[in-house]
């Protein structure tokens, strides 16, 4: 994965920081950044296979650490739902297992 981090509003658009990562890393840190103006930047990143992804605006301070997060999507996408059952879904605590249709339907089927 490649990360650049682009101050947008330079004249010249530069590239203030280009970050090369080894495949199936997540976390990546850009240190020495300029903050003495307190400008915002972009950070652009892409992937073979992956849409490239980008975040606006990232603010650095100085003696800060500033976070962003960003979701590389591949460019085709595949949906696996191969281990999921609705008795699974059921055991969810989760809210939208209770307000779900068919766990509606199926209450309206057994009060009958």
């Amino acid at each position: 994965m490649e990360v650049i981090l682009v101050d947008a509003f330079s004249d010249t658009e530069r590239i203030v920081k280009r970050h090369r990562t080894q495949e199936g890393k997540s976390n990546v840190m850009l240190q020495g950044v300029p903050a003495e103006r307190g400008q915002n930047y972009g950070i652009l990143a892409s992937a073979r296979d992956h849409r490239d992804a980008q975040i606006y605006p990232v603010k650095a301070s100085l003696g800060a650490v500033a976070t962003a997060a960003m979701m590389l999507i591949r460019k085709q996408p595949k949906i696996d739902l191969s281990g999921v059952s609705f008795a699974s879904i059921e055991l969810s605590p989760h809210t939208f297992v209770k307000s779900s249709p068919a766990r509606a339907s199926k209450s309206a089927v057994s009060d009958h």
